[in-house]
């Protein structure tokens, strides 16, 4: 019997090993046209967007899996379904692991996947290929335009007239109980508690308007006991995650706010549209522990619903770590409601550590 070879699929073999990726060794005509429609998307403009790795005995494929190569050294894991006519599941595992170790050895800080929680034999998969579980993901949107909107969702008036729009003030409404606020469409990470307090002023500004350090100091900050998706804290450097946020859909400069209370960088607000146009995402929310439970969390979100129907979008979607009860029962007093979850699974360099640590010789 010929030996099984794991590795990156030949130029010439791609569309052979998409077709498995999709569809395991299935002839059915759906999966095919899935296939060949991901691998024009994927290699027709840039072959290095990707890695492809199979498991094979001779030419015959086992297995499958595939790295989308993201802005801000993250990669995106999509592998063949585990219980697909033709899929060995231990070569699946291997092929997992073995992409992803080659991923971060190139430079990559770490591999994501997402899965629904159903996705068992998935799940068991990533877990023997050596990726842990990160957190479990809240997708809620909320419909902004005109008589979609609802009632009571508590969208504050428009810009004074005759205010610079890259400045403007508001006074932070005071709440009751602790709002631990934070989402992100790249990796959900920040924290925001609100409680009760005087009601300051806070100052909206365009992030491209102040030096760039203020920015990544003030998401810096915000990770400091967050409790959304801690497991991601020093997993990136500051960079790569400003990156990733400006690559996560349509990025504009006038959606991208750093908030000042007391003229202090307190909390920042990111907002894309989607790639698809015409829906807005809250890509980031984040607050610095020192300006915490003074009601940051509540104007911001009003002002991203402000923006929202100022540009015209139809829908505002967010995500949150399932965990963050706070957070969910913020955005649900906002009439945000909760589309599906998603199991969000990674594998960083601690994850890799033992194979990318060099063996002493003998």
């Amino acid at each position: 019997m010929r030996e099984v070879v794991i590795e990156s699929v030949p130029s010439w073999r791609r569309r052979v090993a998409m077709r498995f990726l999709v569809g395991g060794a299935s002839s059915d005509s759906l999966a095919r046209m899935q296939a060949e429609a991901l691998f024009e998307r994927t290699f027709a403009l840039d072959a290095d967007v990707a890695a492809l790795w199979w498991a094979r005995r001779g030419w015959h494929p086992l297995a499958a899996a595939m790295v989308y190569r993201n802005v801000g050294r993250t990669g995106t894991l999509l592998a063949c379904p585990a219980t697909a006519e033709g899929v060995d599941t231990a070569w699946l595992v291997r092929v997992v692991r073995e992409l992803s170790l080659a991923e971060i050895r190139r430079g990559l800080s770490l591999v994501q996947t997402l899965l629904p929680a159903e996705a068992a034999p998935e799940l068991a998969v990533l877990d023997q290929a050596g990726f842990h579980r990160l957190t479990r993901l809240t997708y809620m949107s909320l419909p902004v335009s005109g008589a979609d909107m609802p009632c009571g969702a508590g969208v504050p008036p428009a810009r004074p007239a005759g205010v610079p729009p890259s400045r403007f003030a508001g006074t932070l409404p005071a709440r009751d109980g602790e709002d631990d606020l934070s989402s992100s469409s790249d990796q959900a990470h920040g924290t925001h508690n609100a409680g009760e307090t005087p009601a300051p002023q806070a100052t909206f500004h365009f992030a491209v308007d102040l030096p760039a350090r203020e920015l990544e100091d003030v998401i810096r900050r915000s990770y400091e006991c967050s409790g959304d998706c801690p497991g991601l804290a020093g997993v990136r450097e500051i960079d790569d995650v400003i990156a990733g946020h400006r690559a996560s859909g349509l990025f504009s400069p006038e959606s991208w706010w750093i908030v000042r209370l007391d003229g202090r960088s307190a909390g920042c607000l990111l907002l894309n549209e989607s790639l698809a146009g015409g829906d807005g995402e809250v890509v980031y929310v984040g607050v610095v522990p020192e300006f915490r439970r003074q009601g940051l969390a509540t104007a911001m979100l009003r002002q991203a619903i402000s923006h929202a129907r100022r540009v015209g979008w139809r829908r505002l979607a967010l995500a949150a770590d399932a965990t963050n009860l706070p957070a969910i029962r913020l955005y649900e007093s906002f009439q945000f409601a909760v589309s599906h979850h998603r199991e969000a699974w990674i594998f960083t360099r601690n994850d890799a550590r033992a194979d990318l640590t060099p063996q002493k010789r003998c």
